[in-house]
């Protein structure tokens, strides 16, 4: 069907590892980075940010 998977509440290495080995295509959760305002990540990376591409 050509869908990506996003796994939510990744807390840690272990879980991460597992995810990757099941062949979920992407994590969000403390592990990989806390919550942050949207003014903070433009002035951190600013032209490094883009819009993101409908698949």
């Amino acid at each position: 069907m050509g869908k990506r998977v996003i796994a939510e509440c990744v807390e840690n290495e272990q879980i991460l590892t597992l995810l990757a080995e099941l062949g979920v295509d992407y994590a969000q959760g403390y592990h990989v980075g806390r919550p942050r305002m949207l003014s903070d990540l433009v002035a951190e990376y600013g032209d490094q940010m883009r819009p993101s591409q409908a698949v």
